[in-house]
């Protein structure tokens, strides 16, 4: 079967059901070759990387960050 022929799929595109990824070649093959050939794992590569260099953790409440010191004292007194 193909999906692309099935009723419900153009009712859910019609409706807005429908999502394009963020990685992956979506351009023509021309159009890809000019950019540089990026294929899925260089895109996920840079995307993490952008990630990882602007990312800001939200901050642990004060609870929780006594319960993890609590629980790292209790794992260095195990291991010695």
């Amino acid at each position: 079967g193909n999906f692309l022929g099935e009723k419900s799929t153009v009712k859910n595109i019609r409706s807005g059901e429908w999502l394009i990824p963020r990685l992956g070649v979506h351009d023509t093959e021309g159009s890809w070759v000019r950019s540089g050939r990026k294929d899925i794992l260089d895109e996920a590569r840079e995307k993490i990387d952008q990630i990882l260099k602007t990312h800001k953790p939200l901050p642990l409440d004060d609870d929780v960050r006594d319960e993890l010191d609590k629980i790292y004292k209790k794992a260095q007194e195990q291991a010695g």
